[in-house]
């Protein structure tokens, strides 16, 4: 059984706060920005001007990482940061297969 990723601890944040991306991709859904390091560590952030209620919140966070998870089983990105921004609200209602072929093309795999 694979390892899953970490998710960045509120010390991650601290540590790449006020620093550039290495890369930011942006998608329909996404923008996914990369900073190295040696550890993969993802996170994924879903901001209130996007939707204002925590259920929309959370059910965006829990797909996008049920689709992180399936893409790691075939294979991981390099390693580093991953901080995934939901950058359009109604991404709860998208089908699994879109939101996986959107994060899947943003991570080069």
């Amino acid at each position: 059984m694979k390892k899953s990723p970490k998710s960045l601890s509120f010390v991650d944040f601290k540590k790449i706060q006020g620093k550039r991306p290495l890369s930011v991709k942006r998608g329909r859904f996404f923008s996914i920005a990369y900073f190295p390091d040696e550890n993969m560590r993802f996170s994924v952030v879903v901001s209130k001007k996007k939707t204002k209620k925590a259920v929309s919140r959370n059910r965006i966070k829990r797909k996008s990482k049920a689709c992180l998870f399936e893409i790691l089983e075939f294979g991981s990105p390099k390693t580093g940061f991953y901080v995934i921004n939901a950058i359009i609200s109604g991404v709860e209602v998208v089908a699994h297969e879109e939101l996986l072929r959107e994060i899947k093309s943003l991570l080069s795999l």
